[in-house]
């Protein structure tokens, strides 16, 4: 009795500080919603996807557009407005979810003492706490996927005692984890984890008497409402789809013709002190790369004119500039004599040849200026062409599984009946995000965007963020981190081992899935980066992984906890871990700025400042004009549109232009401008000299 009593006032006691804990974590990220100066990314998805209306939602020409945060942002803007802290409500409620199920997680399946201590090592993360007050799909994503690994655990123990609820209980847990693709797709390798795990969950189950709660076949109420859903879920999959791949081909590679530039006249030691650049639709001027006397693009990309470097020495020796793009060539030796006959001072003359350099414009509002665009009928022919394709491999692989599916039901070979959630979500999930990932992945994106080219340097990237750049650890590091990892699965071996497999407990079965998800989602991304090139996930974009690992490590002291004699080491190392994750915290905890985007933290003070002198100055009520670094850019439109500064006049520099100040990352030139001041993250403001 009296251990009774103590084991459930020390529940009541751990639910007590799991609760407060949460409040003080939910609390701390509000204010940083509320007070985080907006970012680039942030920035992009408002005014290029929220703004373009609905139907701009679903463009998918950039990794950028995470579909969910996109949709709920959409919704939340249009009744809350556009303030910083109105465009993170969504990634708020994704916290929110990440809180409760975590708890909930750690109160159901382990001991009190662990669940608190687990619950602080969940949440202290520094970098993790970024992305719940930001509006990106990160954050969203991990509530979601937290509420998929909890939902996950109750099928397993409901799959076990063959509760009619384990369907039901599978369904949440699938969708919850379909809808963190939908709001990162890099998600996807964690969904098909859980859906593998799901499914040798029920292959292993040692009572056969599960049965979906459902009626029996047949049922006219039951078929007709499935009907109705699937035509719904088809028609929505359809548009958005039709949407994806028309916006997405637009601005795809393999819509632009090969660009290559020629300039006559010059030797080749002379050639290479010229540069010819390609500026890109975002105005981002793309080096072309020298090689046999032949300037080319590193990768096909959509260019808007042609920019040469050329020292002032050897303009009078160039004779011509041929363009070739695709098969069309052409030449603009105009532009070489307006060049030569203009008086320069600079040691490099920069120009850009005229617009007739190009191919006819496209009628496309977002590469309207391209000049190498292969035109329509080259566009419509690749849309139908690949829209057929991804019918064609969608509705194979609808009839092959629906064909198998029979087969193994009418020969008694398995009862598909329990498997059946996995393959309706999974086919719900590749009817809305096929598309998408199919344009991205034809883009690039995957493949080269955020990734490293070795395991060991994407771990390093995701150790050296959580620690929000106090300390960066080499690649000596990587020993330890691993023989970290070996800890925490010699703990979690060597408690299942001495339970035995029949005497497994809720813990011990709650670490094996869990470990079981974890150990699918790093085979996952080997065989990616083995078969399709993907290279490892480093960064933001692994930020899974950080949850994943940690309820890896958590679990392996649960299993250890089980050993009578190691269970008082095996706290007090937890507890260690726990103090020095809060100790982290404490030290890194503010209310001003990202790791990702810590550059970006100076804007409105930059504004401030601006303001102020501007008032202080002979003409109170002038116009500022203010030249910005290209990624300063966006986030200062954003803030002046807010704050209605009419006066605050933008440019993106380079190239330099008469400014009254210049805000960038340094280093500047001492001879031109003088510095009026440095901020904290290394910015600074500059003006000119004279």
């Amino acid at each position: 009795m009296d251990k009774t009593k103590k084991a459930f006032d020390g529940q009541k006691a751990a639910l007590a500080a799991l609760i407060a804990l949460g409040l003080f974590f939910f609390g701390f990220a509000v204010v940083r919603a509320a007070k985080v100066a907006i970012t680039f990314d942030e920035v992009i998805t408002l005014y290029y996807y929220v703004k373009k209306g609905f139907l701009g939602l679903f463009k998918f020409d950039a990794s950028n557009n995470h579909l969910l945060n996109t949709l709920l942002v959409w919704l939340v803007t249009r009744v809350a407005g556009t303030s910083e802290f109105a465009l993170r409500i969504p990634n708020l409620a994704g916290y929110l979810l990440y809180l409760v199920f975590s708890a909930r997680l750690l109160r159901r399946y382990a001991p009190a003492a662990i669940a608190v201590c687990g619950f602080v090592v969940l949440n202290a993360n520094p970098y993790l706490q970024d992305f719940f007050a930001l509006s990106r799909g990160y954050g969203l994503s991990l509530g979601l996927l937290m509420a998929a690994l909890f939902c996950l655990l109750r099928f397993a123990e409901e799959t076990r005692d063959g509760s009619p609820r384990a369907s039901r209980t599978l369904t949440t847990a699938l969708l919850a984890a379909a809808a963190s693709v939908l709001a990162s797709f890099t998600l996807l390798i964690v969904y098909l984890s859980i859906g593998v795990v799901a499914a040798a969950v029920i292959a292993l189950s040692p009572n056969r008497r599960f049965r979906p709660p459902e009626p029996a076949d047949g049922h006219p109420r039951r078929s007709n409402r499935r009907i109705l859903y699937a035509a719904a879920w088809a028609a929505i999959a359809l548009l958005l789809n039709l949407r994806a791949f028309s916006y997405g081909f637009v601005t795809s590679p393999r819509m632009f013709e090969p660009v290559t530039v020629k300039i006559g006249g010059l030797d080749p030691n002379e050639l290479t002190s010229a540069e010819v650049l390609g500026p890109d639709i975002f105005k981002v001027d793309i080096p072309m790369i020298l090689k046999n006397g032949i300037w080319a693009p590193e990768s096909p990309l959509c260019m808007t004119g042609i920019t040469l470097k050329v020292p002032r020495t050897l303009v009078e020796k160039i004779t011509d500039v041929e363009v070739r793009i695709g098969q069309s060539v052409f030449h603009d030796q105009d532009r070489i004599l307006e060049v030569r006959s203009a008086p320069h001072n600079e040691p490099l003359i920069e120009f850009s040849l005229h617009d007739r350099v190009s191919l006819p414009h496209p009628d496309f509002a977002e590469i309207a200026n391209a000049i190498n665009w292969k035109g329509r009928p080259a566009y419509d022919r690749a849309l139908v062409i690949s829209l057929a394709a991804f019918l064609a491999i969608f509705s194979g692989l609808i009839g092959i599984g629906t064909l198998a599916g029979r087969l193994l039901q009418k020969y008694r070979l398995l009862n598909i009946r329990p498997f059946l959630p996995i393959w309706r979500v999974t086919l719900a999930l590749a009817a809305v995000a096929g598309g998408p990932i199919f344009i991205l992945h034809d883009k690039g994106e995957f493949v080269f965007i955020g990734g490293s080219p070795t395991l060991g340097e994407a771990v390093l990237s995701l150790v050296n963020n959580s620690i929000y750049g106090r300390r960066i650890l080499g690649s000596g590091a990587l020993p330890w981190i691993a023989a970290a990892f070996v800890l925490a699965a010699l703990f979690l071996v060597a408690g299942l081992m001495r339970a035995g497999p029949k005497k497994l407990g809720p813990n011990h079965r709650a670490g094996v899935v869990l470990s079981s998800v974890f150990a699918l989602a790093i085979l996952a991304v080997f065989v990616q980066y083995i078969f399709l090139g993907v290279l490892f996930m480093n960064g933001r974009r692994a930020l899974f992984f950080i949850p994943l690992t940690l309820l890896f490590v958590i679990f392996g002291f649960v299993t250890m906890d089980s050993f009578g004699r190691a269970r008082l080491w095996t706290r007090a190392l937890l507890v260690a871990l726990t103090v020095l994750y809060a100790a982290h915290f404490a030290k890194t905890a503010n209310t001003s700025i990202t790791f990702d985007w810590r550059f970006e933290a100076d804007h409105k003070a930059v504004l401030a400042d601006i303001e102020q002198m501007r008032r202080a100055g002979p003409q109170p009520d002038s116009d500022v004009r203010l030249g910005l670094d290209f990624h300063f850019y966006p986030g200062m439109v954003y803030l002046k549109e807010q704050r209605d500064l009419s006066w605050l006049k933008l440019d993106v520099v380079p190239p330099y232009q008469p400014e009254d100040y210049y805000y960038f990352r340094g280093p500047f030139d001492e001879n031109r401008m003088i510095l009026v001041k440095q901020y904290p993250t290394g910015n600074i403001l500059v003006k000119e000299k004279f």
